[in-house]
């Protein structure tokens, strides 16, 4: 009987009255690239032009801060941790979905990046079910292992996805995974499991590729960065747009912009009653740079 009181006692907590009840409108996006393409400087802009009069949380799974310390403007009311464990991150998602006072003030949450904690939790789960060491090689494992890794991580996530009030920005790492076995055709989507990326896209509005090409300028000793993000999917892009006015590609600035316009305007309610777009696209063929193409330098980003 107290389980049931228990479970009426939260039911009545989330009961609302769809007369009066203003609906939630919160971005969650997700990005995903090759290291040193933008995402964070990407999520950062975005993070402060949606966060009203709220503080920015940016949950760093190593370092990644670095790519934001010469732009003063990207740090403003950013409180950062650095190399956050997922445990740690299992237990400040509970936290904000909980509104605790102390997480009360942020208004977006950044996680950089979910690849990383999902590997993390992945491995430290086989070593338990092998009982090996934490230094140990690693065997080798089946399907079965996946599966439990990935509800956690998507657990997490949701919770904060969730949570009144609060935009969620997901950065990912980039893989290439064949569309069909045998095929030798890839597409690039999140470098993590594929029920975890389903779960990522089905609840995010936008999902991005970020991509980035260093130039030569013709002016002496200086080099110029085009970054862009595909959102719209095609054969060899994973991609999701609920944003019907979001180009297939847009540069960074511009893209910052869109998503920035749309939160929270008459056009976000309109698209969000709209069914999914499911039309993959055409790929683009990518412009060779004029100038000398240089590689671009592994960055935190």
């Amino acid at each position: 009987m107290a389980i049931k009181a228990s479970v009426l006692k939260g039911v009545n907590a989330r009961l609302s009255n769809l007369e009066t009840d203003i609906i939630d409108k919160t971005l969650t996006l997700t990005l995903y690239c090759e290291k040193g393409t933008g995402k964070t400087t990407t999520g950062a802009a975005l993070a402060q032009r949606i966060r009203g009069k709220g503080d920015i949380l940016l949950l760093d799974s190593s370092d990644g801060w670095v790519s934001l310390d010469n732009i003063k403007a990207l740090k403003k009311n950013v409180h950062h941790l650095p190399n956050t464990t997922y445990v740690e991150l299992a237990a400040i998602s509970d936290a904000i979905s909980r509104r605790d006072p102390a997480f009360k003030k942020y208004s977006v949450v950044i996680l950089d990046e979910v690849s990383s904690w999902y590997t993390e939790l992945l491995h430290d789960n086989v070593r338990e079910q092998s009982g090996i060491g934490p230094d140990a090689v690693l065997p080798e494992f089946g399907w079965g292992a996946y599966a439990g890794p990935q509800a956690a991580i998507f657990s997490m996530i949701n919770k904060i996805h969730n949570t009144p009030g609060v935009h969620l920005i997901i950065m990912a790492h980039e893989q290439q995974r064949e569309t069909e076995k045998g095929s030798g055709t890839f597409r690039a989507t999140l470098s993590m499991g594929q029920k975890l990326n389903d779960n990522i896209g089905r609840i995010s509005h936008v999902v991005s590729r970020a991509t980035a090409r260093v130039a030569q300028s013709k002016e002496k000793n200086k080099q110029n960065y085009t970054r862009e993000l595909q959102s719209w999917q095609t054969l060899r892009v994973d991609a999701k747009s609920r944003i019907k006015g979001l180009p297939l590609k847009a540069e960074q600035t511009e893209f910052v912009k869109i998503l920035a316009d749309w939160v929270g305007s008459s056009s976000m309610e309109k698209d969000m009653v709209q069914p999914e777009a499911d039309e993959v696209h055409e790929d683009t063929v990518e412009e060779e740079p004029q100038d000398e193409d240089y590689e671009i330098e592994d960055e935190d980003d």
